[in-house]
């Protein structure tokens, strides 16, 4: 099954028509379906904004961060997230065992004065098909080595105590790719058999090179106003590394996660009285 490509750029949809419109909001998630990501512009820079949005598709996925996250520098920061370092390209919380589905960013403030922070996402799905078709080998053993992820922090605010050890790539019923395994900023140390480990680390490092010299990914600014929506088993993001130039430099988002059922299921619902066309699966360990 082969899926469009967003050539270069992002779908966008404008806030008030999401929040007014049914076919808006229609084609807000079938681009989350079609592409797994879309903007949604003009969405007010009020704390709790995301919320407003998130509640036309879905409930808040709560997770150790609570229901809403900050990305705010902090000080004495429980999480690299409230620094400013960058952070490389990721999944987050991947050691639940239901990872959330979608992922939603607004900006609430971004000064002139802060420089770097760009935002990064990267489609990680037409990699994985040529990896697939031009290193079997090494794609065989990503689907089938487990590879750890973990939280431990047990004095940590929250203390936690995650692990959860799978494949980076996982398959359907037809071994198609149906979700995506990726952070390692998160992975803890690898628990196979000692004729996996020499295998698992020389694929682990093709697709990490071939995702950090990809020509796909994206690289924006994300403006005052504006939320980014992905699909977090879909698509990798992270960000550049920023400072101000200025003191007192701002760069503050407000986050939160969907369980990605829940828009799949308003997804169906719009896509009968609006779509043309069938959707096709979003990386949620099923396909329609």
């Amino acid at each position: 099954m082969t899926r469009s490509d967003q050539e270069g750029h992002l779908p966008e949809v404008d806030y008030g028509e999401v929040m007014d419109y049914g076919e808006v909001l229609w084609r807000w998630l079938w681009n989350l379906n079609e592409y797994g990501m879309c903007l949604v512009n003009n969405v007010p820079t009020l704390p709790g904004s995301v919320i407003k949005v998130c509640k036309r598709i879905g409930r808040i996925q709560e997770t150790l961060y609570g229901k809403v996250f900050e990305l705010l520098v902090k000080d004495n920061p429980a999480t690299i997230a409230n620094t400013g370092e960058g952070l490389p390209l990721h999944m987050d919380l991947l050691y639940y065992k239901s990872p959330p589905g979608l992922s939603l960013l607004h900006c609430l403030r971004y000064d002139d004065s802060v420089i770097g922070g760009e935002s990064l996402l990267l489609d990680c799905y037409p990699i994985l098909e040529d990896l697939k078709n031009n290193y079997p080998e090494q794609f065989h053993t990503l689907t089938r080595v487990p590879a750890t992820f973990q939280s431990i922090h047990h004095t940590g605010v929250p203390p936690t105590h995650f692990i959860r050890r799978v494949p980076h790539v996982v398959l359907g019923h037809h071994e198609e790719i149906v979700a995506v395994n990726w952070c390692p900023i998160a992975e803890g140390a690898l628990q196979v058999s000692p004729v996996d480990v020499e295998p698992y680390y020389q694929a682990y490092l093709l697709l990490a090179k071939l995702f950090n010299t990809s020509e796909r990914l994206l690289k924006f600014r994300l403006l005052p106003g504006q939320l980014i929506s992905f699909n977090n088993r879909r698509i990798l993001h992270g960000r550049n590394s920023f400072h101000s130039k200025e003191r007192g430099g701002v760069r503050h988002f407000e986050g939160l996660f969907i369980n990605v059922d829940e828009s799949n299921s308003q997804f169906h619902l719009l896509n009968n009285k609006f779509g043309s066309e069938p959707p096709k699966y979003v990386f949620n360990h099923s396909v329609f």
